[in-house]
């Protein structure tokens, strides 16, 4: 019998021992498991503090992209806002440059014999009116100066002559419109450059429509074939809505005859 209780005190001793070395590992694991979550816990706080940190950035930054979206929108209305103002101001400056030589004619188509009959351009164009079976007042026509321009890569004299007044250069123009038709020497109306070139325009998009172009005190204007309303050209711009009006009135057209 007491052989017997001494095997199982020593079994027992293993048994204790064994679970001792299952505890002590358990132990250990739980140890470094609680050590390697505190590591995480850690490197968590460390990443939340810097995600913290990048969210504040990002939301000054987002502040600072929306003032200066705000401010230059403020910008572009502003230089929209002088663009239209210096629109006007080009506009302006054209009409009293229009307005300064409404008495002024443009003389062109002079025959050379008249040309190289005189150095002076008052009496060029005096003949050149007289050609044309004018009567005028010598007297209306109170200066006259000559330049050179190329018109089809061709030289071609020109003859400016102002008027006394814009009702005498108008009738002038009226009769040589009745009286001479077909004759080679063509009056026209002095234009700035501004109102040259919007002309010269005009009359490109008018070509083979049913509008044509035309110019009265100085002013240029697009009218309608049999119709009284006409369009002022004043700018690029409204040459832009005489084009969307053509286009309207080219698709009307086309929408009419396939009815």
């Amino acid at each position: 019998m007491p052989n017997k209780k001494r095997g199982n005190d020593s079994d027992l001793q293993q048994v204790q021992e064994r679970d001792s070395n299952v505890i002590s590992i358990l132990t250990s694991s739980l140890n470094e498991t609680k050590n390697c979550a505190q590591k995480l816990q850690a490197a968590y706080d460390d990443n939340k503090g810097s995600l913290l940190a990048m969210q504040n950035i990002i939301e000054i930054l987002a502040k600072r992209i929306e003032k200066i979206e705000s401010e230059n929108k403020i910008l572009i209305e502003k230089v929209e806002s002088l663009e239209v103002t210096q629109e006007n101001l080009k506009r302006q400056i054209n009409e009293q440059q229009q307005d300064k030589i409404s008495s002024h004619m443009e003389i062109s188509g002079i025959p050379s014999t008249i040309i190289n009959s005189s150095e002076n351009p008052k009496v060029i164009a005096e003949e050149a009116l007289s050609a044309c079976n004018i009567s005028f007042e010598k007297s209306s026509i109170v200066r006259a100066y000559k330049r050179i321009v190329n018109i089809h890569n061709e030289p071609t004299t020109i003859i400016t002559a102002v008027f006394n007044n814009y009702d005498e250069k108008l009738r002038i123009m009226k009769l040589k419109r009745a009286r001479n038709k077909n004759g080679t020497i063509f009056l026209n109306h002095a234009l700035t450059q501004t109102n040259r070139s919007l002309f010269v325009q005009a009359k490109k998009l008018c070509k083979n429509s049913k509008f044509y172009s035309f110019i009265a005190n100085g002013q240029i204007f697009i009218r309608k074939e049999n119709e009284s309303q006409s369009l002022k050209i004043r700018s690029t711009d409204d040459l832009k809505n005489f084009i969307r009006t053509k286009i309207q009135h080219s698709t009307s057209l086309h929408r009419n005859n396939q009815n």
